[in-house]
């Protein structure tokens, strides 16, 4: 078997300042390694989906190991796809699903939460995780829903250090009515163990309670971005709704419904009023038109069987990408001669090592 050493470079977009190049942080990143024999690095872009900004950064990673004769490839989101890393990076790029496969290896192989079964279409509640909410359609989402979270499974998250940011997300509230909606509604629903640090806060969605998606007729999915770019970043939080058997309103980037189709999902927009709520440009416009949809399946959800085929196939099509990325994860590691045993596709989390 090969020799080999697995690294996430995705932190030097943050850290390159404390090197003076970029031979500097391949040195340090190689320090202790045996390189000899049939040695090769495999390198990673998971993670973060505003990595191109800084592409030069990874260049010089690559141009760096490759001056010192370090056999290299990388394992890429693949969202980057659309980017022809192959052309743009000195390396052999393999691209993975790999929010997909991060849900379906923890979840489905690891075992690290249970799973909602079945679908229950006769729940009288719906489900919005707010996650980082310093986000429009998270906190503001959240206060323009405020009339309907008696029927509502929802978390809200707020630390010092975000709470000015969160304010001017309603500036229809001053101080005082801003304070009390956050104290009447912070939440923590399946009892998370959230990570607060110095600006933000992180939870990488894993483990969860299953019991929050027994007990939700539908789930409105507060995507990681919102409407911000024209190639949707889709993560943890749309597969583990699928994976739990829920049907799904989604709030994320435009043409994320479009980008599920093209992945072989149903996603349930022939079943509400605005059907076109994914491809509207306004913010506010947007969560205005997921609100309508959110009303209409908590008081007239209809076509439940249809609802509930496309609840189970989307479930099947799920477990049959992750096997599939499963099975070219394996094929990697057969073409260099890695011990498949070896986890060149880490699926911890970044920040809390889950």
């Amino acid at each position: 078997m090969s020799n080999h050493y697995t690294v996430n470079i995705t932190s030097y977009i943050w850290n390159h300042g404390k090197y003076n190049n970029s031979d500097e942080y391949v040195n340090e990143i190689l320090n202790g390694i045996d390189t000899s024999g049939d040695f090769v690095l495999v390198t990673n872009l998971l993670w973060e989906h505003h990595l191109m900004r800084r592409i030069d950064l990874f260049q010089n990673i690559f141009a760096s190991l490759n001056k010192r004769k370090i056999k290299n490839i990388l394992l890429a989101n693949s969202y980057f796809r659309k980017y022809n890393l192959s052309e743009t990076l000195d390396t052999k790029v393999y691209y993975i699903d790999y929010f997909l496969w991060r849900t379906y290896d923890k979840i489905v192989l690891q075992k690290k939460s249970k799973t909602n079964v079945k679908w229950n279409s006769e729940a009288d509640k719906f489900l919005l995780l707010t996650g980082k909410p310093n986000r429009p359609h998270r906190l503001r989402l959240l206060w323009k829903l405020s009339n309907f979270l008696n029927k509502a499974i929802w978390s809200l998250h707020v630390n010092d250090s975000i709470k000015n940011e969160c304010r001017k997300l309603i500036p229809e509230l001053d101080k005082t009515q801003f304070e009390d909606f956050i104290t009447k509604n912070t939440n923590n629903p399946d009892k998370i163990q959230v990570t607060y640090q110095e600006q933000s806060l992180h939870y990488g969605g894993i483990p969860y309670d299953e019991k929050i998606f027994a007990q939700s007729l539908f789930r409105i999915i507060s995507e990681t971005n919102f409407n911000e770019n024209d190639n949707p970043w889709i993560t943890e939080k749309t597969w583990l709704t699928i994976l739990n058997k829920v049907p799904f309103i989604l709030a994320g980037d435009q043409g994320s419904l479009a980008k599920l189709k093209s992945l072989g999902f149903k996603t349930f927009e022939e079943y509400l009023p605005v059907k076109n709520y994914d491809t509207i440009n306004g913010k506010e416009e947007k969560l205005h038109a997921i609100i309508q949809n959110c009303e209409h399946w908590l008081e007239n959800m209809i076509d439940k069987e249809k609802i509930n085929a496309d609840v189970e196939y989307n479930y099947k099509r799920l477990v049959e990408l992750a096997s599939n990325n499963k099975t070219y994860l394996e094929k990697i590691c057969s073409d260099y001669q890695i011990d498949q045993s070896e986890d060149i596709c880490s699926t911890k989390d970044l920040i809390t090592k889950f």
